[in-house]
């Protein structure tokens, strides 16, 4: 397992020119006790099956058991197939992911500003 997390996920945003999709995790201070969000970044993404919110979310890249229509991309290549869970499976393919916490506000994101920093690296 990469990563487990509670929190309410949106598909944030989506550049088809650069390949990246970012998945953001809304600041939840009922729930987590702090303020800040959590950014799920996933790069060189080349298949999207997943809904647009998630309630809660664990991510694992998949190494076995790939379903068939994915084993294409995860032999031998550049790609990873990333399984997120939560009420079903949904698959996305892409070449790496990154996991950061921070507290930017919601109109910012790095496809848009790509000179932002994570408070914290969770994932890499």
């Amino acid at each position: 397992m990469i990563y487990r997390s509670e929190l309410l996920f949106k598909l944030w945003a989506y550049s088809v020119s650069h390949n990246i999709l970012t998945l953001r995790g809304s600041n939840n201070s009922d729930l987590t006790g702090e303020n800040y969000n959590v950014e799920i970044e996933f790069y060189g993404v080349k298949y999207i099956d997943l809904p647009v919110i998630m309630h809660g979310v664990t991510i694992d890249e998949l190494r076995s058991n790939v379903p068939r229509k994915f084993s294409e991309h995860s032999i031998g290549g550049r790609y990873k197939v990333f399984e997120l869970q939560n009420e079903s499976n949904s698959y996305l393919v892409a070449s790496s992911c990154i996991i950061g916490k921070h507290n930017w506000g919601d109109e910012c994101d790095r496809i848009s500003n790509p000179s932002l920093v994570f408070d914290e690296i969770i994932f890499m």
